[in-house]
């Protein structure tokens, strides 16, 4: 073989070669560009799934704290049963996606196996609970001194029932996943 075609010979393979680490660093550039804007978009994700999350434990924490105060005062002017169930309608119609449901301690103790229900009569204090599109909130309704009059039977501090709100988030976390 003349020297020329043996040069010819190995610059196109110099080029040849030259050509595939070109396309493999522009192969990997591309990769690594496509992980980097797809670990960027799942933490952004991430971030506003616990921003809506964090918000809606706070709502929900001030629905259930509202429904006490208004149930409370309900009590101290002698309330009845139907005025609170009446009362958590008309807070349901305020607020659509919240569900508000008042159980009473005897009604968790015996009929429900809910853990966050029983959570929050053991613990005494809010409880919440959350999967990927609802949150739940659990607030104790204990006795005060003042009730004692009505409630003869029981302890100042005893728990007598729990405010429950949920909320569904799964609008609002479809509605922010299509506008980005």
């Amino acid at each position: 073989m003349p020297t020329s075609k043996l040069k010819q010979n190995s610059d196109s393979k110099l080029r040849l070669a030259s050509r595939s680490i070109k396309g493999f660093l522009l192969r990997v550039s591309i990769l690594f560009s496509a992980l980097g804007f797809l670990l960027i978009y799942l933490a952004a994700n991430s971030a506003y799934r616990d921003s809506v999350r964090n918000s809606t434990i706070e709502s929900s924490q001030q629905i259930a704290q509202t429904t006490f105060d208004s149930i409370y005062r309900l009590k101290q002017k002698g309330w009845n049963i139907d005025e609170v169930n009446a009362f958590i309608a008309e807070q349901q119609q305020r607020n659509p996606s919240f569900q508000i449901q008042l159980h009473s301690r005897q009604q968790i103790e015996d009929d429900t196996p809910d853990k966050l229900l029983q959570r929050t009569i053991k613990f005494g204090h809010p409880q919440h609970q959350f999967t990927d599109t609802t949150i739940r909130f659990g607030w104790p309704l204990a006795l005060e001194e003042s009730c004692i009059d009505c409630h003869k039977h029981q302890a100042a501090g005893e728990i007598l029932a729990v405010v429950e709100v949920n909320n569904d988030v799964s609008e609002l976390l479809a509605e922010a996943e299509n506008k980005g």
